[in-house]
């Protein structure tokens, strides 16, 4: 089973969901009327506003295109009658599924939490087309934090159940909670902009690849969001491979956040990002061999892009160390080669040799 999304959450929510119940059965298979608490989010502080009083909302749809537009809050629904659907790379392989949109404001964090009456509730966040073609994110009951997303734009959110889930097979029952009811909760977490002010009293967090620091020339000073060399792909570090055999001294002091979730590696690693640059004056190399002889660095590299779908080789951290081959870089020449990405463990704390050899061709 797909565990909680390991994309990075936040720890200052723009909205608190209310506490409603879920839904309760009925005879007919309907999609169940819900209700929410109505908030709004000022674009320019991030600041809500929760009213007291309980507003209509439509319910999730089965059909994507008439997925309705649901505000932030509390929502619930139901899979009741709800035809099987066909898989949803990669987060899911069909059953019952349906459908709602989410509207961001302001450059946030999206946060679902569903939580099915009797079935396990399967979360998909997805770019907003139908049919659904590129996700976003997905967990398997747990919440699903979808982060840096810009402004005014709209996420397709599919709430499904696998299609053996034992709830499917339950008749509706007379009274009480129905098990395919289900509730999720919608919440944004505002993402500040570099050079924002910062710190526990700011609701928010910084941007991914910065963190919220005082200036180096005033260390106690007011706290803003600076960005951090080597953090992401933007602000990668050149790996100039100008030998068949070199190093490359690896300082874990410092601050780095964890942009980035590896197929192999995951996510929650401190990490730092590398761009290999060959020396064309090298001679024809079949394979390039990147080495860390001691523990907690697991390593991986992606090409030509940044994307997750790009990821062309990844290992996990040895107890003793890691090496990491990529094949033909002589294909590299003339442009920048792979993204290498270094990820680190709490444990590693001492500087470290990043090495590397060329192989030569034939």
């Amino acid at each position: 089973m797909r565990g909680p999304s390991t994309l990075a959450t936040s720890t200052l929510s723009l909205a608190l969901p209310a506490a409603l119940a879920l839904g309760c059965g009925g005879d007919d298979g309907a999609a169940a009327t819900t209700t929410t608490t109505t908030t709004t989010t000022d674009a320019t502080t991030g600041d809500t506003d929760t009213s007291a009083g309980l507003a209509p909302a439509a319910p999730p749809s089965p059909i994507c295109a008439q997925a309705p537009t649901l505000a932030l809050g509390r929502h619930q629904g139901t899979l009741r009658g709800v035809a099987f659907g066909g898989p949803l790379a990669p987060c899911d392989e069909g059953g019952p599924r349906v459908y709602l949109r989410v509207e961001i404001p302001i450059d946030a964090d999206l946060n679902l939490t569903p939580a099915g009456g009797g079935f396990v509730a399967r979360s998909a966040a997805l770019a907003d087309v139908c049919p659904p073609d590129i996700t976003l994110g997905c967990a398997d009951d747990g919440p699903l934090i979808v982060r840096d997303l810009p402004a005014g734009g709209v996420v397709l959110v599919a709430i499904s159940a696998a299609p053996d889930d034992p709830a499917l097979a339950t008749p509706p029952p007379a009274d009480g909670l129905d098990p395919l009811a289900f509730s999720v909760d919608i919440a944004l977490t505002r993402v500040l902009g570099l050079g924002d002010a910062c710190g526990p009293a700011i609701a928010g967090r910084c941007p991914t690849g910065a963190l919220c620091l005082a200036d180096a020339a005033d260390p106690g000073g007011p706290t803003t969001c600076q960005a951090l060399a080597a953090d992401t792909c933007a602000t990668a570090e050149l790996l100039i491979i100008d030998a068949l055999a070199g190093a490359r001294l690896i300082d874990p002091s410092a601050p780095h956040t964890d942009a980035h979730a590896h197929a192999c590696t995951g996510a929650g690693a401190r990490e730092r990002v590398l761009r290999i640059a060959l020396d064309p004056a090298l001679p024809p190399a079949s394979d390039l061999e990147l080495v860390v002889k001691r523990g907690g660095v697991g390593l991986a590299a992606r090409a030509p892009g940044c994307a997750l779908t790009d990821a062309i080789a990844c290992e996990p951290p040895g107890e003793d160390g890691v090496v990491l081959s990529l094949a033909d870089p002589a294909a590299w020449i003339g442009a920048l080669g792979p993204y290498l990405f270094l990820e680190l463990s709490d444990a590693v704390v001492e500087p470290f040799e990043l090495t590397w050899t060329l192989t030569p061709a034939g």
